[in-house]
């Protein structure tokens, strides 16, 4: 699939804590935020893989899957879509110890979904989709790699995660599984990620939606 260039995408930037009651919020650092997501998340004790992403690709998102874009400069986004079935999309966003979370949003949310700020560097999220509706999850890192653990119906989401690496549009072999994107300098070891392959759609309407990189903004970090 055809990975496109930096697109620019205005992302506003909510306030507040509570209820989902409407289709953005934002949580700045209350692990209260939000509804308990009691899946797992942290980093594991065995060694995984670790990818480099594209900074500032758009990408094809295709239904049913989860996919990752960012600028290379702290902001990140995490979409998802799925079909006219429900489906669950959950997990955990990781940064390194001593990493900070500026903020995480959860755009297109409905009641029962949630995320939040576990740790001061972790983030949980749980949404169910509403037919096709893409949702989308938006944060700010001061570092990478970022070590992803996602599940798409209770299932690890292999081969159902994509992103841009090296111009195509690529998943991963293993979960969880860590991106460092291509502007940042990395001393660590990373693998080539596999290319993904779609699927047909479980409703067998195939609808691909593009998931443009967050633009570079003056809070961005570059570490």
């Amino acid at each position: 699939m055809k990975i496109q260039s930096l697109a620019a995408m205005a992302f506003a930037l909510l306030a507040g804590c509570g209820p989902w009651s409407s289709s953005s919020h934002h949580c700045t650092g209350s692990y209260g935020c939000g509804n308990t997501w009691s899946g797992g998340g942290g980093l594991p004790t065995t060694q995984y893989s670790t990818f480099v992403i594209d900074a500032g690709a758009a990408i094809q998102l295709p239904q049913s899957t989860l996919g990752i874009t960012t600028n290379g400069q702290g902001d990140w986004v995490l979409a998802w879509q799925g079909d006219r079935f429900a489906h669950q999309f959950e997990g955990s966003i990781t940064c390194p110890a001593g990493c900070q979370i500026a903020y995480a949003r959860f755009d297109n949310a409905y009641p029962g979904d949630s995320a939040q700020i576990t740790a001061q560097n972790q983030i949980a999220f749980n949404g169910v989709t509403n037919a096709a509706v893409p949702q989308n999850l938006l944060f700010r890192l001061t570092a990478q790699p970022v070590t992803f653990d996602l599940y798409i119906d209770g299932q690890p989401a292999i081969g159902a995660t994509v992103f841009a690496s090296q111009g195509a549009l690529s998943t991963t072999d293993s979960m969880p599984f860590s991106l460092v994107s291509s502007n940042v300098a990395y001393n660590g070891k990373t693998d080539k990620a596999p290319a993904h392959v779609p699927k047909l759609p479980e409703d067998g309407v195939e609808r691909v939606i593009t998931v443009a990189a967050p633009p570079v903004s003056s809070q961005s970090v570059d570490k």
